[in-house]
């Protein structure tokens, strides 16, 4: 492929282009993404991925499916922990009456 140029002073300006595109895919790269694989659900969750397999199954956690690629939606996931998660109840209160 020949790319042509009229003149080679816009050559600097197309370097600095270049370079500025490098630096934002790189930086969408390292972004953070909202959906997560199986493997980096399992990780976030701390199970195992046949756990997770279950439960998808099971519809027991929430899970968003790309035609076949089964995917979890982070927020969806720490509103699930959220709602998933019990405290202690102080019974020593209740029973000294």
């Amino acid at each position: 492929m020949k790319i042509g140029f009229k003149s080679k002073d816009r050559i600097p300006e197309l370097v600095d282009l270049v370079k500025e595109l490098i630096t934002k895919i790189g930086v969408e790269k390292d972004k953070p993404t909202r959906l997560l694989n199986i493997d980096q659900a399992a990780s976030f969750l701390g199970v195992e991925k046949q756990t997770l397999y279950k439960w998808v199954c099971q519809r027991s956690i929430p899970f968003v499916k790309c035609g076949r690629l089964t995917r979890f939606d982070i927020k969806e996931l720490n509103v699930w922990i959220a709602k998933s998660t019990f405290k202690d109840i102080d019974f020593s209160q209740r029973f000294n009456d």
